[in-house]
């Protein structure tokens, strides 16, 4: 297990890195792609402006303005240009590109112009009258401005990278921490099913030994033996079974069958059952609706029904001496609500979130008798029949279980 959260651990860890990467590379990208967006927009801008008449051509008032240069790369001595323009690396760079230019071509270069501080983007674009270049006009920009807009998206590009990442952190640890949770559930409940079974299988195996050594010769005796052999094996079976049918209901492989269905069809064996199991056990219980009462129903007839026997049981269980179990029925426009309250011992505030978790029997003071299947059984049930169980509680005055079940439309 600790080899197979390691090998998960690492996983993440690669899956970050590359996330990391990704991003990164995204931001190279984006940062690619503005530039040669800001360039494109600015050659655009300068051949319009050097397809203007010369006359027209705005004023060079400093860096960020236009000067216009001849094709032998000479600037026009007129008011348009000032001195910083006047400049060897510029009228260089010119030269270099005049053959382009006088093609037609606009160059762009960006780096540093000896006599300026700091990194500029120069752009140039020829200047024609008719088909002829006679001029060029050279735009002069700092890149000050555009990289600072970069630098402000790299800041914000790197806050989304550090979020993006942390909540990849986040989602690892909570991640973890239910994986966590769910081995720890896995090792309770194969420790619970160990013990639950463990009981009815000892004894099981005590009084076959018993019988088997020849100590019992008593013929009551050993019909006493068998008799609780034979409960022993049937609490065991009903463990199994109940096991795999939350294991079925959990997997969803649990077959159902909605349909029309009337009150006797859930009820008839159901009242049958717990009247003669009530009446043995000194408990009152009382239906308070009569099965013509009952309207037809969309629902599985026998899973509502063993819903409904998991509430009575609990209530059976916990139900004090000489007691009373109510079974009512609350008929709504659209659906009906069953419920089962007795007048047991109740159930902790602080317990009932829990109280459909496999296996769980609440404080020590419950005297909890069962396997601590039934009421996760009967919440897959609801959850597969689309049906709401609803809960009341108060500790030692008693419990109310209820149904929701569907009218037939």
């Amino acid at each position: 297990m600790k080899k197979k959260r390691l090998t998960k651990l690492i996983l993440y860890i690669v899956i970050c890195v590359l996330v990391a990467a990704g991003l990164l590379c995204g931001n190279i990208s984006i940062r690619h792609m503005f530039l040669n967006y800001a360039l494109q927009q600015d050659e655009i801008f300068v051949s319009q402006v050097a397809s203007r008449d010369p006359q027209y051509l705005p004023q060079a008032d400093g860096v960020n303005e236009f000067a216009v240069f001849n094709t032998n790369g000479a600037m026009f001595q007129n008011e348009q240009c000032l001195a910083v323009y006047h400049n060897a690396d510029l009228t260089d760079l010119f030269i270099a590109h005049a053959r382009d230019i006088q093609k037609g071509s606009t160059f762009t270069y960006i780096g540093e112009i000896s006599g300026l501080s700091g990194k500029y983007i120069l752009i140039g674009a020829p200047a024609r009258d008719g088909d002829t270049v006679k001029s060029v006009v050279v735009y002069i920009q700092a890149t000050e401005q555009l990289f600072s807009t970069m630098h402000m998206f790299d800041l914000v590009y790197g806050l989304i990278t550090v979020s993006v990442i942390l909540l990849l952190i986040i989602t690892f640890q909570q991640y973890y921490k239910k994986s966590l949770a769910l081995e720890k559930l896995q090792r309770d409940y194969i420790a619970n099913v160990s013990h639950e079974l463990k009981s009815p299988i000892a004894s099981i195996k005590a009084l076959s030994e018993t019988m088997l050594d020849g100590v019992v010769t008593d013929e009551d005796k050993k019909r006493n033996y068998l008799s609780i052999i034979m409960r022993e094996a049937g609490k065991l079976e009903y463990m199994v079974l109940n096991i795999l049918q939350l294991s079925r209901l959990q997997s969803e492989r649990e077959p159902v069958n909605k349909c029309r269905t009337t009150g006797d069809e859930i009820f008839h064996d159901l009242l049958q059952k717990y009247s003669s199991l009530c009446e043995e056990s000194d408990i009152s219980f009382h239906v308070q609706f009569s099965m013509e009462d009952v309207p037809e129903l969309y629902t599985d007839a026998g899973k509502t029904a063993q819903i409904l026997g998991i509430f009575l049981d609990n209530a059976l269980k916990f139900v004090k001496d000489e007691g009373t179990i109510t079974l009512t029925m609350n008929k709504r426009v659209k659906d009906v609500i069953f419920t089962v309250t007795d007048d047991g011992i109740g159930i902790r505030k602080e317990d009932i979130p829990y109280i459909f978790n496999r296996f769980y029997k609440g404080s020590k003071d419950y005297n909890a008798k069962g396997s601590g299947l039934g009421l996760a059984i009967a919440q897959e049930l609801a959850l597969l029949l689309e049906e709401n169980i609803s809960v009341e509680s108060e500790y030692q005055k008693g419990s109310q279980f209820g149904i929701t079940v569907a009218r037939a439309q």
